[in-house]
């Protein structure tokens, strides 16, 4: 992705003479944000992180030390999670906060004419019911409360309905949400070796949600388990030869039905890091292929978030294209 801060050392063959005339902190700064270290050729090549709201400290991090894969969520146990709602109140697909302001989610689901997405509901894992949280956790004060917030619709320019491409926005929130050990951003893959995304064929992956689909059917707890990464050739031949596109989705599931149930439209395909500390790492955006619960054994396909982040960098920071 451009960092306009950066942008004019990258562009000129006298980088290294530009490099010498940064700025004293900027230098600092940079040297602080290098994020990777590859080769092209003899050539070394260091990626300097761009200066982002996206991508905390504290992402993708939960105060939950084992996660109980296919059963119900706890409290704060992933405190990224979204849900959306309409005009009339219902619950419609799911998200993934990014930031305090921005929440993550498929284009598909803001394209409904009748009882249109208008808020999200944030810090909670319950859709209905009252949440259950021990008074020590609850009363600690560094628990967020539950929040409706209204938000601003930003669909990908390049969304295909009919093609099924592109398929992810944003949501920009009317105020910034709070945030605490319930509600806090998931991380998005920055390009770092511990944060690829786990190989083809292992049970790495986790899907997470309250089974919210355009069908209304749901979970009133949130649920997640783990699914296996798909090859995106056998997942086009099992999606009846839907032509795919490798650089912008990604395929998982269809070991068995149960794992198409838990996945809402919208909602996050995420892993957790392999570096020395636990963060959960969002790669995939729910497109189709999770709505088939209990009715075929299909893997879900998925928006590659990797090859959108560039547009969700200057979307959430504000930059011209």
């Amino acid at each position: 992705m451009d960092c306009p801060k950066y942008s004019r050392f990258t562009s000129s063959d006298k980088f290294w003479q530009n490099w010498r005339t940064l700025y004293q902190k900027d230098a600092e700064r940079a040297r602080k944000q290098l994020c990777n270290m590859g080769t092209r050729g003899s050539t070394t090549v260091l990626s300097v992180c761009c200066p982002t709201k996206l991508n905390p400290e504290s992402c993708g991090t939960t105060d939950r030390h084992k996660i109980s894969y296919g059963k119900t969520a706890r409290e704060s146990e992933l405190p990224w999670m979204v849900a959306l709602q309409t005009e009339n109140g219902n619950h419609v697909c799911g998200g993934t906060l990014v930031t305090d302001q921005y929440v993550l989610t498929a284009a598909h689901c803001l394209t409904r004419q009748l009882d249109k997405v208008v808020a999200v509901l944030i810090g909670r894992t319950t859709l209905t019911s009252p949440e259950k949280c021990s008074s020590e956790d609850c009363d600690d004060g560094e628990y967020a409360p539950v929040q409706v917030i209204p938000v601003e619709h930003i669909r990908h320019p390049l969304y295909s309905a009919r093609r099924r491409l592109n398929d992810i926005a944003l949501l920009r929130l009317a105020s910034p949400a709070k945030l605490g050990e319930n509600v806090k951003p998931i991380c998005l893959p920055n390009g770092t070796p511990e944060q690829n995304i786990p190989p083809e064929g292992l049970g790495l992956l986790i899907v997470s949600g309250w089974g919210l689909t355009e069908r209304g059917n749901s979970f009133d707890m949130l649920r997640y388990a783990t699914l296996p990464h798909v090859p995106l050739q056998e997942c086009t031949q099992l999606q009846e030869n839907l032509k795919l596109d490798p650089k912008t989705q990604l395929c998982a599931g269809g070991v068995n039905r149960v794992d198409n149930c838990l996945g809402d439209s919208g909602g996050p395909l995420q892993a957790i890091s392999a570096g020395d500390k636990l963060h959960f790492i969002q790669y995939g955006v729910v497109a189709f292929g999770v709505t088939t619960c209990g009715e075929q054994n299909l893997p879900g396909v998925y928006t590659n978030v990797g090859a959108y982040l560039g547009w969700i960098f200057k979307t959430v920071e504000g930059v011209a294209s």
